[in-house]
């Protein structure tokens, strides 16, 4: 299947413009180097288009520049795609680029360490391998969660165990369009790191109603009666504080799971409380209120969870994907349905199909409020 052409170039130096995400700059790079490489623009590098681009590159003697294309070439189709390239460098890259690493030193490395005569490992990710990578295994079974210090696995399988229905909060990446590549996955983070961030403020009032039956053997019952609510959305302007993200690309697919935390600045955050706090004042009404408070971020707001999004699918080179009968509605919904062991058993085998990563956090500092393009007021 052909490879889309890569988008137009954002602009950008080698080195790092604060004005916009890393990740954004250092996928900028890797598209350059791919068209510098790409002499006839047909989307796609042969081996005689990477020896004469890596000719320049000061390699070790002892490379083998013809052996490394083919160990690169991870789908056996004898060119280079964009994709191919970015799983190559592209972790070394984001990993390194905040210290001034480029894309052609990193593709000097990844050369380097796949033919150097002592070497004992291959340092470029093979995502068609689908065995269970040391990697992966230390992601699923070692890292602890967001917010417990037990390992991914220990949690997941007490949820399962606990709760069937949890396997539809996992399940429901294989129900939303997959992204394709580093390149759609880096689209996706720097949208994120980029959007506004949103609030939301609400209030319903209420008083007690005391029922009393005629019949004194029953309890009176005390019910709710409401009789007024109010909502207030709005945008704030923030400085992104995020960790650089870095794929884990060992395996064929990787289910993606981002959250989201935040914080006031300090010279903001008296003037959050007041206007908070006004809107709850002019819109009390009744004896009580219930009142919610809600900071998140539009393209990550979970179903349960507002500050954690669902986990994104991601297939790292393109190409079609036929997925597993288990991972099908009516499958996911016969598990969440029946016995408690179902659960656990379902999510073994999703981490023994794909690999799992946890980019812990977005982290926002919100300095001020704004509109829904972030221009502050």
């Amino acid at each position: 299947m052909p490879e889309n052409p890569p988008p137009p170039l954002n602009e950008a130096s080698s080195s790092y413009n604060r004005a916009q995400p890393i990740e954004r700059v250092a996928m900028d790079e890797i598209y350059r180097l791919f068209s510098s490489y790409d002499a006839d623009v047909d989307h796609k590098i042969t081996e005689s288009e990477f020896l004469a681009g890596v000719a320049s590159l000061s390699l070790p003697p002892s490379c083998d520049p013809a052996a490394a294309f083919a160990l690169l070439d991870v789908d056996g189709s004898g060119t280079l795609s964009l994709n191919e390239l970015c799983i190559a460098i592209g972790p070394d890259l984001l990993a390194a680029k905040a210290q001034g690493v480029t894309a052609t030193a990193c593709l000097s490395k990844v050369i380097a360490n796949l033919t150097a005569p002592d070497a004992t490992n291959i340092a470029a990710p093979t995502p068609m391998e689908i065995k269970r990578t040391p990697e992966r295994r230390r992601t699923w079974e070692v890292d602890g969660c967001a917010s417990c210090p037990y390992p991914i696995k220990v949690c997941d399988d007490y949820c399962g165990m606990c709760f069937p229905c949890a396997v539809l909060w996992y399940g429901g990446a294989f129900t939303d369009d997959k992204l394709v590549g580093l390149s759609s996955v880096i689209d996706h983070v720097t949208k994120v790191k980029t959007e506004p961030v949103e609030f939301l403020w609400s209030i319903k009032n209420y008083h007690v109603v005391r029922h009393e039956y005629l019949d004194q053997s029953r309890t009176p019952e005390e019910r709710k009666v409401y009789t007024h609510s109010a909502s207030m959305r709005g945008y704030f302007s923030t400085e992104d504080r995020s960790d650089v993200f870095v794929p884990l690309t060992s395996s064929k697919e990787t289910m993606l799971e981002m959250h989201f935390t935040h914080e006031l600045a300090p010279a903001f955050k008296e003037e959050y409380q007041n206007a908070r706090d006004r809107f709850y004042s002019a819109n009390t009404r009744d004896d009580r209120q219930e009142k919610e408070e809600r900071i998140h971020m539009p393209s990550l707001s979970g179903i349960c969870m507002p500050e954690k999004g669902r986990a994104k699918r991601v297939q790292w080179l393109e190409g079609e994907s036929k997925d597993p009968w288990w991972t099908s509605c009516a499958c996911r919904y016969t598990v969440a349905a029946f016995s408690c062991c179902c659960g656990p058993c379902w999510l073994f085998m999703i981490r023994n199909s794909m690999g799992f990563q946890q980019y812990t956090t977005f982290h926002k500092s919100l300095d001020g409020f704004s509109d829904s393009e972030g221009q502050r007021f």
